[in-house]
């Protein structure tokens, strides 16, 4: 990693490997759920309206509703795997908090815990306050887009959480690079 560093794009690369290796994370971690919710639908488990709003549990309740066909589990397929992505750039910001805290693990964890409840919980009320705020916060990866995708989801919907969530992690790879450059400096 030292001979990296002292490189030209050294750090640049040493921080884009980390936060590919970082997003690659959060979708094993998300694979069980997404796991679940497809072989739930093959197996038509049937599950009631949900509760909160979960792609996964929206894939579990359209069993029920959407006939299987091998179209629709290649859609639920790519929703969950457009639906981790999501989840890596909803958690972006913890990746430049790694580099800021380094070493305390406990704090950063508990800072992206606490935010990404936040932002979760306030991006839905924050929409439902005016047009212009539900325009702004469809935006990010916390918009209502990312959760609702089922069955009925276009493919510019699709496209437009994926576009999204590669612009967060790619601004937040920047940030995150500019901070491990200024922390070096000091």
């Amino acid at each position: 990693i030292q001979s990296a560093l002292t490189g030209t794009n050294g750090r640049f690369t040493v921080v884009c490997g980390k936060m590919i290796t970082y997003t690659l994370l959060v979708g094993i971690m998300t694979l069980p759920y997404a796991l679940s919710a497809i072989i739930g639908y093959v197996l038509d488990a049937g599950f009631c309206n949900p509760y909160s709003a979960s792609v996964y549990l929206k894939i579990l309740f359209e069993s029920t509703t959407v006939d299987f066909s091998v179209a629709a589990l290649l859609k639920y397929i790519v929703i969950t795997a457009i639906m981790a992505l999501a989840y890596a750039a909803q958690t972006a910001f913890v990746f430049m908090l790694a580099f800021l805290f380094k070493n305390k693990a406990l704090i950063v964890t508990t800072i992206g815990f606490i935010a990404c409840v936040f932002f979760g919980m306030t991006s839905s009320m924050i929409a439902g306050i005016s047009d212009t705020a539900n325009e702004l916060i469809s935006w990010t990866p916390f918009s209502a887009d990312a959760y609702n995708m089922g069955n009925d989801t276009e493919i510019g919907t699709m496209i437009k959480v994926i576009g999204i969530s590669l612009a967060f992690i790619a601004a937040f790879t920047y940030i995150t690079y500019l901070t491990f450059k200024k922390s070096e400096i000091k």
